[in-house]
């Protein structure tokens, strides 16, 4: 409930203290939650895990890559790998690459 904005907390707040089924489905759910976070092994991440690159670190690295062609393109109109062989879209693909 601590992730509702305000207003809505209130009245769930105020709906649960109004509810005996409700308080007392609150009271098993938040029994259920205690249970599982006691059998949560708790492991710190390893020395190699890392957080998510910035921005800049995204761009080195990308700037470092080959160009993307051949089987590791997939144009945004083939629905998998296998599709942007078939002829129908092959063509398309033609006609795109042909436009100045």
């Amino acid at each position: 409930m601590q992730l509702l904005p305000p207003e809505e907390m209130a009245e769930v707040a105020a709906y649960v203290e109004q509810s005996e089924d409700a308080r007392r489905e609150l009271a098993e759910i938040q029994g259920d939650l205690a249970a599982y976070a006691h059998t949560v092994e708790m492991q710190s991440p390893s020395a190699q895990a890392r957080e998510r690159w910035t921005p800049e670190q995204a761009k080195s690295w990308s700037q470092h890559q080959p160009w993307v062609t051949g089987g590791n393109f997939l144009p945004s109109n083939a629905i998998n790998q296998l599709e942007m062989w078939q002829p129908e879209t092959a063509e398309l693909l033609r006609e795109w690459n042909s436009k100045p």
